[in-house]
């Protein structure tokens, strides 16, 4: 079983040569223009949260409302590799929730 499909948008076989902050900010505008159509929607750069162990800083923090008054947080840890992220990485990110 391939590890990733080739024909994937995500897929990183054919980068830009960008900044990791450039990479980023598009990944928070790829996020605004996708949640362009939910009500109570907001995406923050560089947000900060506390979680059980401290302060985080996280690339990226998308909140929004479903369900009158459900509030969804997404938190997003942007990782530009030519390869599948670690399981490791994952791990590490699950323990700062």
């Amino acid at each position: 079983m391939p590890k990733r499909n080739p024909k994937s948008p995500w897929n990183p076989a054919s980068t830009v040569d960008i900044s990791p902050e450039e990479y980023e900010k598009q990944v928070v505008g790829w996020l605004r223009d996708a949640g362009g159509m939910l009500d109570k929607f907001e995406v923050k750069h560089l947000s900060h949260l506390c979680g059980a162990g401290g302060d985080y800083e996280f690339d990226a923090v998308a909140q929004l409302t479903i369900l009158n008054g459900a509030q969804i947080v997404v938190l997003v840890e942007c990782k530009r590799y030519s390869r599948p992220v670690e399981r490791e990485k994952l791990l590490s990110l699950w323990a700062k929730m």
